[in-house]
């Protein structure tokens, strides 16, 4: 089973929403990566200890930085995921290190081939059989290379990325969003508030907020 970091094995809300206030900023994330200072997302600590309690091996692929990863580790331990190493948590390689595995279309990876490529690489030349790929972002699922892939819900942020020659991204579920009309489920027309191409002004995102805290 192969498992995300970010939002998939540790909560980020307090960070995106608490300290950078939807602003991202990489300085300040790596002053939370390096305290150690997230939790763990709400059920993934059960079903990755079940899984690994079921014989399944369990393995990590992040976007962060390889020089983030010992404290990442750290982390992921602390809150209660056993069995995590510096051998079977993949974060991306330092600059001119790309490992011989990983082939990019341009000079830059993206994440879909830097995820795909390592489940790749599980499966052709370490022998893995990868039953089942968790993430909350699609660019943590695209590409291939797993039996079964599982989305978390991300209500924070969606991170876009390009796709592998050939994949089509799954439809966005906000694409098309649901409201209540005359007692029934409805879909949410372009323009219409609620909808994604609907601007709010600052007091309607404050309501969005609230509403779903």
């Amino acid at each position: 089973m192969v498992v995300d970091t970010d939002d998939t094995m540790l909560f980020t809300y307090d960070m995106e929403v608490g300290d950078m206030h939807f602003v991202f900023d990489p300085a300040e994330q790596d002053v939370w990566v390096e305290g150690k200072k997230f939790t763990a997302t709400p059920g993934m600590v059960d079903l990755v200890t079940t899984a690994q309690r079921l014989g399944f091996a369990v393995i990590g692929i992040t976007g962060r930085s390889d020089a983030q990863k010992a404290a990442s580790i750290e982390n992921v331990t602390d809150v209660g995921y056993p069995g995590f190493t510096a051998a079977n948590y993949y974060t991306k390689w330092p600059t001119g290190a790309q490992p011989s595995y990983i082939s990019c279309a341009t000079s830059s990876c993206t994440t879909v081939e830097f995820k795909a490529g390592t489940r790749r690489h599980l499966e052709q030349d370490l022998g893995y059989d990868v039953v089942l790929n968790v993430g909350d972002q699609w660019s943590d699922l695209q590409g291939g290379y797993a039996d079964h892939t599982q989305k978390l819900p991300n209500p924070t942020y969606y991170l876009p990325s390009a796709d592998l020659p050939g994949v089509h991204e799954p439809r966005l579920a906000l694409a098309q969003p649901l409201h209540h009309e005359g007692g029934r489920l409805q879909r949410t027309r372009p323009g219409r508030r609620g909808h994604p191409e609907h601007r709010c002004g600052q007091e309607d995102h404050r309501r969005l907020l609230r509403r779903h805290r």
